[in-house]
């Protein structure tokens, strides 16, 4: 019988950084309505994982410009994989271990079968849009998104976390630059740079 932190399960979930507005009352006729949110549709991706028993695994963040980031960050990015695999090894855990997933097209491709073989990571392939069938990582997930933290503050965290990742000097140079209003540094950050910009601006109000 296979042992609790032998067993995992993955889901994701979607968090808008620009939520649907709530209802407004205006009266009969009106031609104009306030405006309580803007009409971006951005939103951040997270990827979950748990053990049967409990363990979560470090969350991943997927978000936009991946074309445009610096080489460094895409490395970061390409290495995903192999650091997930560096994680299950640092928690000792012993393999195979099995792995439940949705069974989404985007999942099925050459190189993550290559590298579930060599890694003894055995995949079990769950109808689409079905793991919240596995309560565990499912009621987790939704006691963290479900509560009532305002908006401004999850944005302002994200955009702290995100800085612990960069070199003070860029953080540094960006701070100087909104300003400024504008980049003016290497093309190659302006990308970045307009990212960064973006959440903070939003998690100050700005």
């Amino acid at each position: 019988m296979l042992k609790n932190k032998k067993l995992y399960n993955c889901d994701e979930s979607s968090i808008l950084l620009c939520p649907d507005a709530e209802s407004v009352l205006a009266g009969k006729g009106t031609q104009a309505v306030y405006t309580v949110v803007d009409g971006g549709k951005e939103a951040l991706t997270v990827l979950f994982m748990y053990s049967a028993e409990g363990v979560r695994a470090p969350p991943m963040i997927m978000y936009s410009y991946k074309k445009n980031i610096p080489k460094k960050l895409l490395r970061i990015l390409q290495l995903a994989g192999v650091l997930e695999f560096q994680w299950l090894v640092q928690e000792n855990t012993k393999f195979p271990v099995i792995l439940y997933m949705d069974n989404h097209s985007s999942h099925l491709n050459l190189p993550l079968v290559t590298f579930r073989r060599e890694k003894q990571i055995e995949l079990i392939m769950l109808p689409p849009n079905s793991t919240h069938i596995m309560v565990k990582n499912r009621s987790k997930d939704s006691k963290l998104m479900t509560q009532n933290i305002p908006m401004r503050l999850l944005k302002k965290k994200f955009l702290q976390l995100f800085e612990k990742n960069l070199p003070e000097e860029l953080v540094s140079d960006f701070k100087e630059a909104a300003i400024n209003g504008s980049w003016t540094g290497d093309i190659e950050k302006k990308a970045l740079f307009d990212y960064w910009f973006g959440i903070d601006k939003k998690s100050t109000g700005i």
